[in-house]
């Protein structure tokens, strides 16, 4: 192939044949995929949207529903179809990606969008109201029937969500989250628990969730000698 040749190859190559371009569609990105495990409830908008961009975000798609890339205002524009292919597979991941009951409430939007800004009007609260009711469940949190697994990620979950709202990045938030954490755990725990808290610096939750299942195999391997 002579370097002319090869010029006019790069020059007709198609932005949606480039796996970087958001115009590109891989053989997976088909109408029928949901991009999140959980959709979309009355009560799960901020972990369900923070999901969809990060999903989006992985195809190179924010910009169908951020703004960033417009419908072309005219046919006549050289991207319209792809622009149009995209857009209408990016609905259905949405459509896809909400509870059977909030579906026939943006069926008939046109643009992913119009979809987006609608979901997060209805749905999306002011981070007062949130920072509010995240500290409330947080403070209320405690082990109880849990594991300690289900504990840790019902308490992470809520932690996450709750720094996401926040711009402090000092030194007591670690600890602040910790002493949570080390709060709602059952009595079961109480020794380790007293150790941890001698600890200076207070340990980040990780390292505290490692010090618990470890305290928790010693008990066990301790309670089956016994028997």
């Amino acid at each position: 192939m002579t370097e002319s040749t090869s010029s006019a190859t790069t020059c007709t190559a198609q932005p949606w044949e480039n796996s970087s371009n958001p115009y590109f569609l891989s053989s997976g990105d088909n109408p029928g995929v949901s991009l999140v495990v959980q959709p979309l409830t009355e009560e799960n908008y901020n972990t369900w949207s923070r999901a969809i961009l990060i999903s989006l975000d992985a195809k190179t798609k924010l910009g169908f529903i951020d703004g960033s890339i417009p419908k072309p205002q005219s046919v006549d524009y050289p991207y319209y179809i792809g622009w149009c292919k995209c857009n209408t597979t990016v609905l259905a991941w949405l459509f896809n990606s909400v509870s059977k009951d909030l579906q026939p409430s943006i069926v008939y939007f046109k643009t992913a969008r119009d979809v987006w800004i609608d979901l997060q009007y209805r749905y999306g609260q002011g981070n007062g109201p949130r920072i509010f009711e995240l500290r409330k469940e947080i403070s209320a949190l405690t082990q109880e029937n849990l594991s300690i697994n289900a504990y840790y990620t019902k308490f992470k979950g809520l932690w996450d969500e709750f720094t996401n709202f926040r711009t402090c990045t000092c030194g007591h938030q670690v600890e602040d989250c910790t002493m949570s954490f080390l709060m709602g755990l059952n009595e079961t725990y109480a020794a380790v628990r007293g150790q941890i808290l001698l600890m200076d610096p207070v340990p980040p939750l990780s390292k505290v969730f490692s010090l618990i299942l470890q305290d928790e195999k010693q008990r066990k391997v301790g309670a089956a000698k016994k028997m």
